[in-house]
């Protein structure tokens, strides 16, 4: 009877774990969500131009499970498993069109003890994933000191996530149990994002959209400051994210909150 609570203790674990997972990609994945992947459009040009980005963003996660279950998961504890990531966007624009890809390749691992009942376990977690965003935008107002765009495209999640559990207790029964997933994600978005000149050096990047597609509803905003040099741009700025997932879905709902940083270059 005993072995039988414990086999349960860490399968519950085991399924919390993998929710957890799936947090901690979404936050890192959604860094890519581009901060500033459009290039200047104070005026129309009848030649393409083109604009390159590499940017972070800091965030902090909450959510909930299927079940009702709180999550909270802090923006340090994302960084510090990181073994690869690449995060970074391409655009370009000719007179009021533009396109933009914006990419993320993602792995990382971490491992920690935890307590199931009596029994200590050593959770251990690798994920891989890709997210790849692109859109499509149209220039709607222009003016000198303001512009605002269009936007509508989709927000595509690869990923796969390994969960190994074994006895961390050295006087224990050995165990040693896995779990792996994989899966994907595409939703459709449609929004406006621009910037607003205060004068000829700085400026305000926003973004709003909202969406829908394998997720219920996902709703993203964001505000900032950038500063123009001679042939980039740097930006700070603070972006919001949230998702509602369908039923059958391990994730409830989540959201994501933080500041964000990029660097933006003109070709």
């Amino acid at each position: 009877m005993e072995n039988k609570r414990r086999a349960k203790n860490i399968n519950n674990v085991s399924r919390h774990k993998k929710v957890l997972v799936l947090l901690c990609i979404l936050s890192i994945v959604f860094l890519t969500l581009p901060l500033t992947i459009q290039a200047e459009a104070q005026e129309t040009d009848s030649d393409w131009q083109f604009a390159a980005e590499l940017y972070l963003w800091y965030a902090s996660i909450g959510g909930s499970t299927a079940v009702g279950g709180d999550l909270e998961i802090d923006a340090n504890d994302l960084i510090d498993g990181l073994n690869m990531a690449f995060m970074g966007n391409i655009a370009a624009r000719k007179n009021r069109w533009g396109i933009m890809v914006d990419a993320l390749y993602l792995n990382a691992s971490d491992s920690q003890n935890t307590m199931v009942g009596p029994t200590g376990v050593n959770v251990g977690v690798e994920l891989d994933g890709w997210v790849v965003n692109p859109m499509a935008g149209y220039l709607v107002v222009n003016s000198d000191i303001f512009f605002m765009n269009l936007v509508a495209g989709t927000r595509y999640l690869s990923l796969s996530t390994d969960v190994n559990l074994r006895n961390a207790d050295p006087g224990g029964a050995p165990f040693n149990m896995g779990v792996s997933e994989s899966g994907s994600n595409w939703d459709a978005m449609i929004g406006v994002r621009g910037e607003l000149s205060l004068n000829s050096e700085w400026f305000v990047p926003y973004h709003l959209d909202i969406g829908a597609g394998d997720s219920d509803f996902t709703w993203q905003a964001f505000a900032g400051l950038g500063y123009r040099f001679k042939s980039f741009d740097v930006l700070i700025g603070y972006r919001y994210l949230y998702w509602d997932f369908d039923d059958n879905a391990a994730l409830g709902d989540l959201d994501l909150s933080g500041v964000g940083a990029g660097i933006r270059f003109y070709f």
